[in-house]
């Protein structure tokens, strides 16, 4: 099969193929006989899958050793789906360990690269896919999407992804690193080279019947070509960077370039932000890690910890008494890196009556959010991807605030996209001279995007949210 060797050619550098899917070419060659009349849609379309897709024979290992040689029994509904398609699913891909970071290393396959430059991250948890098809080994793959699992791959590697709302695309079959998290849905994402892509395959994933018969639970929402179509003007939303991390001035300009462009199309452009994203974010970790990281300790017991994980591990190992007080000597160096650190292992949701509090500000915050949108007629937003360029490999949870640009959105349900618009220029050099310092984590981000120019350059990337 050609797109194996395409694949294995490009893991061959970057590290982002976990296994080949062998009944490919067999199915390839099923396809090759039928006539051009009964053909389905995505005929012979080979897709690649993260780990933690479920494919019968296959073991989902989420990047954690017991987990090998337990192989699944069944193919994920979306496989299944996709077959009926007409696509070919060939490749497993790569994920941090547990998939609870936006690196891409685990003592399972190792570390997985950023085909731009290989000394940088290509994001997580995805980050198999986007190295992958970033690297030109596939066209399209299919990842997951819990606080921007998808969409950072995406923006590291210069790649278009969506992140529906969930329940509209299945997500049984998909193997969980925690299990019972209430407050924030992990959902399937798509990542493709170009944005054509994405909307070829969701086109036939949205409202897919045999998805709904092989997954009750998930509503029938067909694809609404009528309003893909559209060229009515649109209300757009738009902001720079967030309340929490200041964005670098490329990220900005990124927005900057898409909003002259929106109205150079006719189309009106309102500032509009979510507000308080540092408090967001942290009650987003505390929903995720709300069991006190006990499943983690769990599952990690005897595994060696990668590197990624490291920060992780000492957040739900560190009793919260302790924690308390190591943020606040924290905070005097990096207050946003100490807000996010008391709320790792789950920080005030280790009763029921604390869980149920924290889903609840993360309901009145869904509702107060949506009413402002609602009042201000928007029909998108668009923002920042990131706060920063891809960081170096190694260096990801030194940047784990910056995920506050995605993970807002898993906690609002809005779907979401991202677009390729620029890269990193000389000029955006010259304005990193006015970024913030006044925090060790801007002073890591600045370091950072300072020796963009000395590289080969990660594409910048813009997202686009909208409601569904």
């Amino acid at each position: 099969m050609f797109a194996d060797d395409v694949a294995l050619e490009v893991t061959a550098t970057l590290n982002c193929v976990t296994e080949f899917i062998d009944e490919a070419d067999e199915l390839a060659n099923q396809l090759d006989t039928v006539p051009k009349e009964d053909r389905k849609p995505l005929h012979g379309l080979p897709i690649s899958l993260k780990d933690n897709v479920g494919v019968t024979g296959y073991d989902a290992t989420v990047g954690i050793a017991k987990f090998l040689d337990s192989p699944c029994r069944a193919d994920a509904v979306i496989v299944s789906v996709l077959k009926s398609l007409g696509a070919v699913p060939f490749c497993k891909t790569n994920i941090p360990q547990t998939m609870l970071s936006f690196g891409c290393d685990n003592p399972v396959w190792g570390q997985t690269r950023n085909p731009h430059n290989p000394s940088r991250s290509p994001g997580g948890s995805s980050g198999g896919e986007g190295s992958l098809i970033g690297g030109g080994g596939s066209i399209v793959g299919i990842g997951s999407d819990i606080g921007g699992s998808a969409r950072i791959p995406a923006a590291f590697c210069g790649l278009a992804s969506i992140k529906p709302t969930a329940g509209r695309i299945s997500y049984h079959g998909f193997k969980k690193s925690i299990k019972g998290i209430l407050g924030v849905d992990s959902v399937p994402g798509i990542l493709a080279k170009d944005v054509d892509a994405v909307i070829g395959v969701s086109r036939h994933l949205f409202g897919n019947r045999l998805q709904s018969e092989l997954d009750p639970l998930l509503p029938v929402i067909d694809w609404n070509e009528k309003a893909f179509t559209s060229q009515k003007k649109l209300k757009i939303g738009y902001y720079l960077e967030d309340d929490f991390v200041p964005a670098t001035p490329g990220m900005k300009r990124a927005v900057k370039e898409a909003m002259a462009a929106l109205e150079k199309s006719g189309h009106e452009l309102v500032p509009f932000r979510p507000f308080d994203i540092g408090n967001v974010t942290a009650l987003a970790i505390r929903l995720l890690q709300a069991d006190g990281g006990h499943y983690f300790k769990e599952i990690m017991f005897g595994e060696r910890v990668a590197s990624v994980l490291m920060l992780t591990k000492l957040g739900v190992h560190i009793p919260n008494c302790f924690k308390k007080f190591l943020s606040f000597i924290i905070s005097f160096v990096s207050p946003r890196i100490a807000k996010v650190f008391q709320a790792s292992g789950g920080t005030c949701t280790n009763s029921s009556r604390e869980l149920w509090a924290a889903v609840h500000l993360k309901d009145d915050y869904v509702r107060i959010v949506s009413d402002a949108w609602k009042r201000e007629g928007l029909d998108l937003l668009i923002c920042p991807a990131f706060a920063c360029p891809a960081p170096e490999i190694g260096l990801e949870g030194r940047f784990t605030p910056c995920v506050s640009y995605t993970l807002t959105y898993n906690i609002l349900n809005f779907p979401c996209g991202i677009l390729p618009v620029s890269k990193e220029s000389q000029e955006d050099q010259e304005e990193l001279k006015q970024y913030p310092r006044d925090d060790k984590l801007l002073s890591e981000i600045a370091k950072l995007s300072q020796l963009q120019h000395n590289l080969r350059k990660c594409e910048a990337a813009l997202p686009l949210y909208s409601a569904d």
